[in-house]
């Protein structure tokens, strides 16, 4: 199984750029290293999947919300994931959690699956859970850092992501406003001339 991480700030393209990805080219799966933070978030604030899911919109999720609290203050959705994250299950769990979650998740969904991308690699710790798993089954491991204007890290607990020892090949792409096409094609093309080059 070929594995692509995605590794951009908040509103850099990631997600539309899985979507078509996965949308269209055969054999592409689409995945999120986050999916168990989203199910813990959600679980421990005792809210509906639908009610997180609108506060969790790009209009909300950086405003407190009278939902979530911690130490009685009100704060925004993102401010609560970190939270579950950072305070909750990495301590408990290891700071490759959600790493292994994934690869948990990959075992049980997409065993047969070509090419799986994620649209959120979040920390070193996950990709390299992500990286082992790929020359374990046979495949290889990608890093697409995405740029696009007028995007940053702010307030995010992550940041670029580099290899630096982890096993895999890296690169840096632009998402120019308007072209979000032409990127996703470019990462994929990148992608398959890698691996054509290594058989």
């Amino acid at each position: 199984m070929h594995i692509l991480v995605l590794n951009a700030p908040a509103g850099a393209g990631k997600d539309a750029i899985c979507s078509y990805l996965s949308e269209n080219i055969s054999g592409v799966f689409h995945e999120e290293v986050k999916k168990l933070l989203f199910e813990v978030a959600i679980r421990s604030a005792g809210v509906s999947k639908d009610l997180w899911n609108s506060l969790y919109d790009r209009r909300y999720k950086e405003k407190p919300c009278p939902y979530l609290q911690i130490d009685g203050e009100h704060v925004s959705p993102r401010e609560w994931m970190i939270h579950c994250s950072e305070n909750v299950i990495k301590p408990i769990f290891g700071q490759n959690a959600f790493g292994k979650a994934a690869v948990e998740n990959l075992k049980k969904n997409h065993q047969e699956a070509w090419l799986v991308v994620f649209s959120d690699g979040g920390f070193k710790e996950e990709i390299l859970e992500l990286s082992n798993y790929a020359y374990e089954t046979g495949g290889k491991f990608f890093l697409a850092r995405i740029h696009r204007e007028g995007c940053d890290w702010g307030n995010d607990s992550r940041n670029w992501l580099y290899l630096d020892g982890i096993r895999g090949y890296e690169r840096d792409f632009e998402n120019i406003d308007g072209k979000m096409e032409e990127c996703a094609k470019s990462i994929h093309k990148w992608f398959v001339f890698t691996v054509a080059e290594l058989e």
